[in-house]
């Protein structure tokens, strides 16, 4: 009985059937795909640790050329002191700039920020170890390197591809990639693998070398990284005449790649739940629709007694036929899938291994399939309503168009009937569409999400307010052999960039570049103290964006991070103790002095950087370690900037200097980025889109198949095709304009809470807020979402042309 149901159903609709069962494979498919991702991600990260062997903690100090063998057992000895210190184990390593590091075809040094740098070394033995993609040990062959998967997924790195590396006496070594690797540690510093042999050779060439002292902690420390920071601080300070620094290896999560790593996961994630939701929509529709059309036949089954569980079963046998053959397709659908996006977007974990893989995604394939049969069984409860009455006059007994407040056809003269009709039925029968516009929501909102992360993100503003720059209507690039001649001419970072400054200024460019400084100090508050970073420029403190208090303006005022501010319980108005090296008035030497600042100020940087604190205006400076751009301004109006940047490019014609606008600001910042929004935004809009489409195309095969009888008398009063079909399109644009409204406005209370509560937990900040850019918020996005459904709804409504008028005995 049940199989000659079966085959009944599917041939009855075969159009709805297909799109049914695409929902069903889809549903599994993506709770699949969210499931074992977000196993993968937060279970892998400790199965990653485990496997590798992560360090704790490692610190690279500059090697002692009078006393080695004691610099070495002093700083180890030292590092041992720590109470949280359990065990700590020495190597040496080659720190080189990426200036040392080509690319067959893909120049590193165009793409990464100058003071960028690598680690050359051999494969380690006890912390650190890194895997490969099937997650076991390799080891590398002589003539080959094995590089990171973050540097692989940036540059589009393959096996098999080759790399040149120069060493510090100047000789260059090509290697050819023959693994592809992943480790936690290289988070902080990238590194590159060689073998034994050219390991020694390459050693050979390389006088400079660094001693590294990897350290694992004592298990379970609350907040992991501000203990490791505030546990060094002494260390750091103690070495820092041999440029001691100190990375913390188990952060994953804590930077960049792992915030995006979460929010791939949770787009997903979302996906996979508005899938599911529509799935039961679907079915829940599809069902109201089938109970309907059979109200008399089930009334007269009732009448007579027959009312059984068996009987309520054969009206859902196909949806329970295609949730277990979806099952059946979308597990190894979500495999292939998950592993797919993983590789991409997750950076340094391990995939878990295939059995807990298959068990994950079995077990949500099952539960996937338990909750639609179970909905299914719920959607009957509306035959519990149907009576012996509505067998014998059925359940409609009023009018079709029965008339509304307000709204009146005859009163109404400018008023076309398509429109009335498509009105009337979204007003008298509101309730009835409410599924389909929370449909219509989930979807825009998904892709609305991603399209508003990366306008966020990608864009100045963003550096404006985490990284505390100034204004950047431009940047530039140095040519490496370039910046060298800058630099031993001017003697700093800042006398390169004057020299730049005074070229654009001698050819009447009204561009200037501002410079901001770095120096160390150590940070003295109530509590304890931390080594924390100095920061000054010629540009007022004003330029930047301050997230709480005023600005910095007099010597012994400052701002501070957000998050540390908070983590070392410092209020605006509270007074710390900053000692740093202080130039003489001859600004030829320094001394160490502690004087007392003022914190006026919080800005938004992330906590999981080191603590920098923003002098004042008239801060006469420190000993400067570092420096980059604090602002690039052009001084006319944007209409101009075009012109001004190729007259700016004309004066270095051979490449001396590229400068960089628009979009290629943040891509510089943020390596590799923007291709992977790209990539997300393309796999959630067709996703999205796919599912939008079917599920309109559902609706509207359900709407066609009620009113079929109403279609019929319209024909047989002698409306013609184009009212018919113009009813209906209009009804389904109302309501998808209706959903676009309500969704701008859950993505400007809603969407906001959620990304901002998302970004504060993982990039420790004090908040985020969306970036509502307007032409891709109020034009693109509206405009491929109405045409696809104006699209989709025109197809569809061509099967109104098909019903004949005697089909209106049917009403």
């Amino acid at each position: 009985m049940y199989f000659r149901m079966l085959k009944r159903d599917i041939k009855d609709k075969p159009g709805l059937n297909i799109v049914t069962f695409i929902f069903m494979i889809a549903a599994v498919t993506f709770m699949v795909v969210g499931s074992t991702l977000i196993y993968a991600l937060f279970g892998g990260e400790k199965n990653t640790y485990a496997k590798c062997k992560s360090s704790d903690v490692w610190l690279l100090v500059d090697r002692s050329v009078s006393d080695r063998e004691g610099h070495i057992e002093r700083v180890r000895n030292d590092i041992l002191s720590k109470p949280i210190i359990t065990d700590c184990i020495y190597s040496e390593a080659v720190v080189l700039n990426f200036a040392n590091i080509e690319l067959i075809g893909n120049d590193i040094a165009d793409n990464v920020h100058y003071s960028s740098k690598m680690i050359i070394t051999g494969m380690p033995d006890k912390y650190d170890i890194p895997i490969d993609f099937d997650n076991n040990y390799f080891e590398v062959q002589n003539g080959c390197v094995a590089v990171s998967q973050v540097l692989a997924n940036r540059f589009n790195l393959k096996v098999g591809e080759k790399i040149r590396i120069t060493s510090q006496l100047g000789n260059t070594y090509e290697f050819v990639i023959s693994v592809i690797y992943k480790n936690p540690a290289s988070t902080q510093v990238d590194r590159m693998y060689l073998s034994d042999r050219d390991k020694e050779k390459f050693y050979s060439e390389c006088p400079v070398k660094t001693e590294v002292f990897t350290a694992s902690v004592i298990p379970g420390l609350e907040d992991y990284v501000t203990t490791l920071r505030d546990s060094c601080t002494d260390l750091i300070l103690k070495y820092e005449d041999y440029h001691a620094e100190g990375y913390a290896s188990r952060v994953i999560f804590i930077n960049n790649d792992g915030l995006f790593a979460i929010i791939v996961t949770t787009c997903m994630l979302v996906v996979a739940v508005a899938v599911m939701a529509m799935t039961m929509i679907t079915i829940d529709f599809s069902l109201k629709s089938a109970i309907k059309r059979e109200e008399r036949e089930i009334g007269m089954m009732k009448a007579i007694g027959v009312w059984s569980l068996s009987y309520k079963t054969l009206f859902i046998v196909k949806y329970l036929f295609f949730a277990a053959a979806g099952g059946v397709i979308g597990l190894p659908l979500g495999f292939f899938l998950s592993k797919l996006l993983f590789n991409r977007f997750v950076m340094h974990i391990m995939y878990p291994d295939v059995k807990m893989m298959i068990v994950i995604g079995l077990a949500a394939s099952l539960a996937t399939i338990v909750l639609i049969i179970l909905f299914s069984f719920f959607a009957l409860r509306r035959m519990n309503k149907i009576s012996v009455i509505d067998a014998i006059h059925g359940e409609n007994r009023g009018e079709r168009f029965s008339a509304l407040p307000g709204l009146s056809l005859n009163k109404k003269k400018h008023l076309p009937v398509p429109l009335f009709m498509a009105v009337s039925d979204i007003l008298r029968g509101f309730k009835r569409y409410i599924l389909l516009i929370l449909a219509y929501i989930l979807g825009i909102c998904i892709v609305m999400f991603v399209v508003r992360l990366n306008d966020t993100i990608m864009t100045t503003d963003y550096a404006y307010r985490y990284f505390q720059h100034g204004r950047l209507d431009f940047l530039l690039e140095i040519d490496d052999a370039y910046y060298e001649k800058l630099y031993s001419g001017s003697g700093s970072f800042q006398g390169a960039i004057d020299i730049i400054n005074e070229n654009l200024k001698a050819n009447d460019i009204p561009a200037v570049i501002t410079v901001k400084n770095v120096g160390t100090a150590i940070m003295r508050y109530e509590g304890g103290e931390v080594v924390c970073e100095l920061s000054w420029s010629d540009a007022p403190t004003s330029e930047m964006q301050i997230f709480q208090g005023n600005a910095p303006k007099l010597r012994n005022e400052v701002a501070i991070g957000y998050y540390n501010a908070v983590e070392k319980n410092i209020s605006i108005g509270d007074t710390i103790t900053v000692e740093y090296d202080k130039y003489a008035p001859d600004h030829t030497t320094f001394n160490k002095v502690s004087e007392e600042f003022i914190v006026t100020a919080l800005v938004d940087r992330f906590g999981n950087n080191n603590p920098r604190l923003y002098m004042g205006d008239d801060f006469e400076g420190s000993l400067i370690v570092d420096g980059d751009f604090f602002s690039c301004k052009i001084d006319a109006p944007e209409d101009q900037h075009d012109e001004i940047i190729e007259r700016m490019q004309s004066l270095y014609p051979d490449g001396e200097i590229t400068f960089l606008y628009n979009n290629e600001i943040m891509a510089y910042f943020l390596v590799g980025y923007q291709q992977m929004f790209n990539l997300i935004i393309l796999i959630v809009s067709l996703i999205c889109a796919v599912v939008l489409a079917l599920l309109t195309a559902l609706y509207e095969n359900i709407f066609i198949d009620e009113e079929t009888a109403d279609i019929a008398l319209l024909k047989s009063m002698g409306f013609g095709r184009g009212v018919i079909r113009a009813w209906h399109f209009l009804r389904l644009m109302i309501l998808a304009g209706f959903s676009l409204a309500l969704t701008y406005v859950f993505m400007q209370t809603g969407g906001n809470f959620l990304i901002g509560s998302l970004f504060k937990s993982v990039m420790k900040c004090g908040g985020f807020d969306l970036k509502v850019l307007p032409v891709s918020n109020f034009i693109i996005i509206p405009v491929c979402v109405m045409t696809g459904l104006a699209l989709v709804t025109c197809l569809i409504t061509k099967i109104t042309d098909r019903i004949q008028i005697w089909k209106v005995r049917n009403e």
